[in-house]
């Protein structure tokens, strides 16, 4: 997202949680669970299209597709250790929705496995062109779906009691995800310049998009050439679409704050709905803050990445 729809997103929550709080009736909220899931596979649906239609992605896989892996894996593992080992004790395991001793997954989970169906049958269809008309108009309306699926997921906050009461218990903590995130994501960065033989500069720009693959790999391009650009926006790119199946089991294993981190600037909108899912309100509301605050800081740290370079 760019700051404008940055903050769009965030006034539409904030409306759906006036709705939840104010209008909305307890008894549907099962329903709009249920619409949460369906908008959320549709999301992921019309990302697959996209990643199918993209022939300069598709022909380039092979030449930057081990660099791309690199440095998305290695992001997301910087931020998932530096989010945990500064959040275990401030934020309790059991802050998931299942369980106290944190979130019980089915042994079939069946919202990791529609989400993997959706994109890799949205890939078919956009490599195949199939769909015709329709799948035109669902994929030009996916901002619209996205506006729907965040004023769901406000309504589903305001209808929760206490959650900013909870909240501000934390005050200056909550930054702890986004730094957090910010620092993982660079040493990730450090970490595949050393891998792939990258200049340090690239590398970091590269991590400093958290997931933000669409500024990141024109960005970069623009300063360093299609090589890195498009590595760039490659990896920024699976960050987001591995998120969506790695938040259940950090949920399990480790705990809330991971679940956001993994996300990295994302974690505001398109994988906003798996972190709902698996954890609680208050890190719904966590991870807004988070992805507000990482979008914000992506084009800064791109500039200083090749300033300090």
């Amino acid at each position: 997202l760019g700051g404008g729809e940055s903050v769009q997103t965030i006034l539409i929550m904030c409306a759906g949680i006036a709705v939840g709080k104010l209008l909305f009736p307890r008894r549907w909220a099962v329903g709009n669970g249920a619409l949460q899931t369906v908008l959320t596979i549709l999301l992921i649906f019309t990302m697959g299209v996209s990643i199918g239609r993209n022939e300069n992605l598709l022909q380039n896989l092979g030449s930057i597709g081990l660099a791309s892996v690199a440095f998305c894996l290695l992001s997301m593992a910087g931020s998932v250790a530096v989010v945990y080992l500064s959040t275990r004790r401030i934020f309790p395991r059991q802050a998931g929705p299942d369980a106290a001793g944190g979130v019980t997954l089915p042994r079939k989970n069946r919202m990791v496995q529609a989400a993997l169906a959706a994109l890799l049958l949205g890939a078919l269809c956009g490599v195949l062109g199939l769909g015709g008309a329709p799948l035109r108009f669902l994929v030009d309306s996916s901002d619209a779906v996205l506006n729907l699926l965040m004023l769901s997921v406000g309504i589903g906050i305001g209808m929760q009691t206490g959650v900013l009461e909870r909240l501000k218990r934390y005050h200056i903590k909550a930054l702890i995800i986004p730094a957090g995130v910010v620092i993982g994501s660079l040493l990730g960065g450090v970490a595949g310049a050393a891998v792939t033989g990258y200049p340090l500069s690239e590398g970091l720009a590269i991590a400093s998009c958290m997931g933000w693959y669409s500024l990141g790999g024109v960005t970069i391009e623009a300063a360093s050439g299609s090589l890195y650009g498009g590595v760039a926006f490659l990896a920024n790119l699976l960050r987001e679409i591995l998120s969506f199946f790695t938040i259940p089991l950090l949920a399990k294993y480790l705990n809330p704050p991971t679940c956001i981190a993994v996300a990295g600037a994302t974690s505001e909108d398109t994988t906003l709905p798996m972190v709902m899912k698996y954890t609680s309100e208050e890190f719904v509301v966590l991870s807004v803050l988070n992805g507000a605050l990482c979008s914000f800081l992506v084009p800064i740290l791109i500039s200083l990445c090749y300033a300090v370079g």
